[in-house]
């Protein structure tokens, strides 16, 4: 009885440690004045975008004005617009979107 004890408890904490790591993950890291300027803004959502395979970036242009993003050029889809947009909208220090982007089809 003893053994199972300690083996639940064992498991009981995994499992904590687990969901404690996991809810950290969710809370991004507080965006310093650096990254909030306009080539931070750029270079964050470079990132952000490139980080998806799923998009296609090549004919995408990424202009950064006083925190106003403007997104133009040729996309192969409604569903990529929605997606670079959204993930556009969604950064921490972009005051406007004004998404230009064309889809081909």
């Amino acid at each position: 009885m003893y053994h199972f004890a300690v083996s639940l408890r064992r498991k009981a904490l995994a499992f904590l440690l687990a969901l404690g790591a996991g809810a950290a993950a969710c809370f991004p890291r507080p965006i310093d004045e650096a990254d909030r300027s306009d080539p931070g803004i750029r270079t964050r959502l470079e990132q952000r975008l490139t980080a998806d395979p799923g998009l296609d970036l090549r004919t995408v242009s990424i202009d950064v004005q006083d925190g106003v993003v403007t997104l133009s050029g040729i996309v192969p889809s409604w569903k990529q617009r929605r997606a670079i947009e959204r993930t556009t909208r969604s950064l921490g220090g972009v005051r406007e979107v004004r998404c230009d982007l064309v889809v081909s089809q």
